[in-house]
Parts: C-alpha cells; sequence; structure tokens
C-alpha cells in the first residue's frame, strides 16, 4: 500500500511539473512579442524625441537672435538624428515656401499681414539697390488675366515701408508711398534702397533725410552697428479693393536680395533614428522680426 502511494506520489509530481513547464512555454511565449512591442514603442518613442530635440534646441536660436544661415545634418548613428533648416534666403518666398492661394512663386501682402524682415548692416552691400520688390493683383476671378486695383475712389496711397533699429526709424512720407496706380502698372523689381528725393523720407523726431543708403549704411547711422536689429517692415495702409470683385482679401508679393537674409519662418525638416525606427517632424517657426520700440507707422 505504501509502494503505491509513494509510485502516485511521484507520476502527480511529475504531472505537476509538466503542467506548470507547459505553462511557463506558454507564458514566455506570450510574453516575449510583448516584450518585443514595449521595445519598439520604446524606440519610436526615443526616435521621436530624437528628432524633436533639434526643433527645441532652433526655437532657442531664434529667440536668441541667432540667425545666420541654413542649416543641416546627417545621422551618424543608431541612436541619432538628422535635419535641414532654411532659413535664410535671397528670394521670398523661398523655393516652395509660398503662401499665395495662386501662385506657388509668391507671398501674400494684406492689411492684417505686413512684411517684416531682419536686414542689419553685414548682411548686405551698401552701395548696390540690394533689397528689390515686385507687386501684384492675383487672379481671383480666374479669367488668366490680373485684377485690377479701383483708382476711381480717391485713395491712390496703398504701401508704406519703414526701416527700425533699436534706436530710431525712417518711414516713407506720405507722397513716396506705392500706389494703386503702379500696382496695376506692375511694381517689377522696386528698388527700395533709395528714395526719390531729399525729402521723401521721415525720421522718427520729424527730420528728412535721403534714403534707406544713408540711415542704412553711414558709419553713424542707427543701422551701423551689426549688433543692432535692423528691421524693414513693409505695410498696407488703405483697404484693398477691385474694380471688378469690390473688397479682396490680399496682393502678392516677391522680394529679391543679392545678399540671404533671415525669412519670415523657419521651415525645419527633422528626423530622428532609434534602432531602426524614423520619426520626421516637419515644421515652421516664425523668426521674430518685431521691432518694439518703434511698431506704430507715422506719415507726414
Amino acid at each position: 500500500m505504501k509502494k503505491n502511494k509513494k509510485w502516485f506520489s511521484i507520476v502527480l509530481a511529475m504531472a505537476m511539473a509538466l503542467v506548470l513547464s507547459f505553462t511557463g512555454l506558454y507564458l514566455i511565449e506570450y510574453m516575449i512579442p510583448f516584450s518585443k512591442n514595449i521595445k519598439w514603442i520604446e524606440n519610436a518613442s526615443q526616435a521621436f524625441y530624437q528628432g524633436y530635440s533639434w526643433v527645441e534646441e532652433w526655437m532657442l536660436l531664434t529667440y536668441s537672435g541667432s540667425i545666420g544661415t541654413n542649416y543641416s545634418k546627417t545621422a551618424s548613428s543608431p541612436q541619432d538624428y538628422q535635419y535641414d533648416v532654411t532659413s535664410v534666403s535671397t528670394l521670398i518666398p523661398d523655393a516652395w515656401k509660398w503662401n499665395s492661394d495662386y501662385d506657388t512663386d509668391w507671398n501674400t501682402l494684406s492689411g492684417d499681414n505686413s512684411i517684416s524682415l531682419l536686414v542689419w548692416r553685414n548682411r548686405l552691400n551698401t552701395w548696390v539697390n540690394r533689397i528689390r520688390l515686385s507687386l501684384r493683383v492675383p487672379d481671383f476671378d480666374g479669367d488668366t488675366s490680373p485684377d485690377a486695383l479701383n483708382t476711381a475712389d480717391g485713395i491712390d496711397d496703398i504701401i508704406l515701408w519703414q526701416l527700425s533699429s533699436e534706436t530710431d526709424s525712417m518711414s516713407s512720407r506720405s507722397w513716396s508711398l506705392l500706389t494703386e496706380s503702379d500696382i496695376n502698372s506692375g511694381v517689377t523689381n522696386r528698388s527700395l534702397w533709395s528714395g526719390v528725393g531729399l525729402a521723401d523720407w521721415v525720421l522718427q523726431n520729424g527730420d528728412s533725410t535721403n534714403n534707406f543708403q544713408w540711415f542704412y549704411g553711414n558709419n553713424s547711422s542707427p543701422c551701423s552697428s551689426s549688433t543692432n536689429e535692423c528691421i524693414l517692415k513693409i505695410s498696407i495702409i488703405n483697404p484693398l479693393i477691385s474694380n471688378s470683385l469690390g473688397n479682396i482679401p490680399y496682393i502678392e508679393y516677391q522680394i529679391l536680395t543679392n545678399t540671404a537674409i533671415p525669412l519670415p519662418r523657419a521651415y525645419v525638416t527633422t528626423q530622428g533614428l532609434s534602432y531602426g525606427f524614423t520619426k520626421t517632424l516637419e515644421v515652421d517657426i516664425p523668426i521674430r522680426q518685431t521691432n518694439s520700440a518703434f511698431d506704430f507707422t507715422v506719415l507726414q
């Protein structure tokens, strides 16, 4: 009897061991894919934050004023990131960075969307017409011919430009603004670097001056220091009204310079890598281009 009980205990123990073994194998088979999924999620998250780290770094650069070139980097290890940044150009809008709904080579200018560009001294040659502006009314009605602004309403002045530093500003006078007639006739590569006459520009204190070149490039001018933020602002000062369509939302513009200047927005494409996982981010970051000391318009 005791022998039978002994053998029964051995068989029962072996059966229990077998059951536990199969249970363990099943759990291992279940846990291995689960643990792999956790690792994949971890690597995917690391890839995202690898890429996002450069976005944060670039935002820090823009807010500290360290804007001077386009940047690129190629990943070189299993856990790394690569990026490509377009932040300066000689043409605005830069290739494939337009915001007009009608043409991929033009940006928009409206009453609530002015142009502000950083143009501090060391970027542009003082003695040449380095900033050129083109303006036009887009083909809103789709008849393949540009629409025209209404010049019969008694209001013709439409575009003002202003150059300012932290200490002074220089603006177009009321008689030296670009007009609706100018735009209808086709403003193409209009130089913003020289005035028409000595009294066509006014400083912040009301004094007359001659042109952008003097204000920007003279050794004692407000923009003479390479550390000054000299900002060119181009604004619409009257409603945009078309002959055939009434109120229109915007006109289109291009700006051409011979030396690269900061774009209104930086375009960042970054890709994080982590052991076979990649995450791509595409963001555009506004570049601070306002001058709080002179962020208003004076007409005389």
